[in-house]
């Protein structure tokens, strides 16, 4: 009984959603993005992987990934990790929200190899600024909801803010079915020490049924590309249900 008691709790508990897009360069699909959240106990998971495919390794090799551990009940971060291997470029950020505070620890890698690396450590002033994971799950939850707001993102040692605006609706039509969806327009004004830099405008089409984008069009330096999603694992209705239980 009481192991059947352990996991009725872990399944009340812990409930997962993966969402992976392909992108792609003209017709060409260029890499892979895969988003999973997780609900854990009394914190939300966002992790996230961004990779080249054959393709896109011919131009430039890219294979990115990170996670933060956000506070379930007030969508606001814990802690922050991104790992960017980009072109040579490799590098980690850690990102500590702690009170009023955002400790911050860097580690650059040299081209040599991984032994070969330099550290750096930061501390700032923190008014409820959040890392860029939780500003897209904010932007999710906030946008369906109103037609125009601002995101407050910390990165790269600076503070932003972001706007973002409703621009209209669509049906987005993808293998997966069609997905009635609300297009909202986000700035991309973030400098980044990779090569790879955001610009511009972003538009992002939302899912209004489920919350989670169904399609994307992203502006950097080196071109544009369009995300479209691939595969919906877990539960659906998992943002939906956190965003209830946020408010």
């Amino acid at each position: 009984m009481l192991h059947y008691l352990i996991f009725l709790y872990f399944i009340a508990n812990v409930s997962e959603l993966k969402t992976c897009y392909k992108a792609y360069f003209i017709f060409f699909p260029i890499a892979q993005i895969c988003i999973g959240y997780k609900k854990d106990g009394e914190n939300f998971v966002i992790s996230s992987l961004a990779k080249t495919l054959s393709f896109g390794n011919i131009v430039k090799k890219v294979y990115n990934f990170g996670w933060s551990i956000i506070d379930l009940k007030e969508l606001k971060p814990k802690k922050f990790f991104y790992h960017q291997d980009e072109i040579g470029f490799r590098r980690d950020q850690y990102y500590i929200f702690k009170g009023n505070k955002i400790y911050v620890k860097k580690v650059i890698y040299s081209r040599k190899g991984n032994k070969e690396k330099t550290e750096e450590f930061g501390e700032f002033l923190n008014d409820d600024f959040v890392d860029p994971h939780t500003a897209s799950l904010i932007l999710y939850k906030e946008a369906t909801r109103y037609e125009n707001g601002t995101l407050k993102i910390f990165y790269e040692d600076r503070y932003y803010y972001i706007s973002y605006n409703s621009v209209g609706e669509e049906i987005v039509s993808s293998r997966l079915g069609n997905f009635k969806s609300k297009i909202v327009e986000v700035g991309a004004d973030v400098e980044t020490k990779g090569p790879i830099k955001p610009k511009e405008k972003w538009l992002v089409w939302l899912d209004k049924e489920n919350l989670f984008p169904v399609k994307m069009q992203l502006n950097f330096t080196l071109g544009s590309l369009k995300v479209e999603i691939e595969k919906i694992e877990g539960d659906t209705n998992l943002l939906k249900k956190v965003f209830q239980n946020s408010d």
